[in-house]
């Protein structure tokens, strides 16, 4: 888990999607902007390739040589199937995707 070391800590999402030879990623500060972003990203890639994707907290550690990233658990999970909608493998109520943000 991630956890703050220091006030200097700086949090935000990353999120992944990974396919046999492409891939897409972002960061956020933003946890259901990050699920959102996830789900398009999924959905933009050809229909006949599987995918999957994860939505992970991380913050920088500005105490290591080369400031490196600390990743969390991944918060949210989402596939799809060659030529099936986006699921979601596990998505906390508080990140679910929507429009116009937290509800």
């Amino acid at each position: 888990m991630v956890t703050p070391n220091t006030r200097a800590d700086i949090f935000f999402y990353v999120w992944n999607v990974a396919a046999r030879d492409r891939g897409s990623t972002g960061v956020t500060s933003n946890g259901y902007r990050a699920v959102n972003m996830l789900t398009a990203a999924l959905n933009a890639m050809p229909a006949d390739v599987p995918l999957e994707g994860t939505v992970r907290p991380a913050r920088v550690d500005p105490r290591a040589n080369n400031p490196t990233y600390v990743y969390g658990p991944p918060m949210a999970e989402l596939c799809r199937y060659a030529g099936s909608p986006v699921t979601a493998l596990t998505v906390p109520p508080s990140l679910a995707p929507f429009e116009d943000g937290p509800r």
